[in-house]
């Protein structure tokens, strides 16, 4: 059965190039997470509407973008001390 999901996953991801337009600026604003421009803008927390902040990134801009972009989901997760 294992096999059967991970098989199917396989086929579900190449069959939609694998989900790539989700990042890709020349593909349909419906396609994709980013604006034109290739501007991500934040949502919010999982348990908000939106963010507060309304904070935004471009990890197209330059490598410190891209750094930074890599931990993006991470941005309102609360860390225990």
């Amino acid at each position: 059965m294992l096999r059967s999901v991970i098989s199917d996953f396989k086929k579900a991801l190449k069959n939609s190039s694998y989900y790539g337009s989700y990042f890709a600026r020349s593909a349909k604003s419906s396609d994709r997470f980013c604006d034109e421009d290739g501007v991500f803008l934040c949502e919010g927390s999982h348990d908000e509407d939106r963010c507060m902040s309304r904070h935004s990134i471009n990890p197209y801009a330059n490598r410190d973008e891209r750094i930074l972009f890599s931990t993006w989901n991470l941005d309102h997760q609360s860390v225990a001390v």
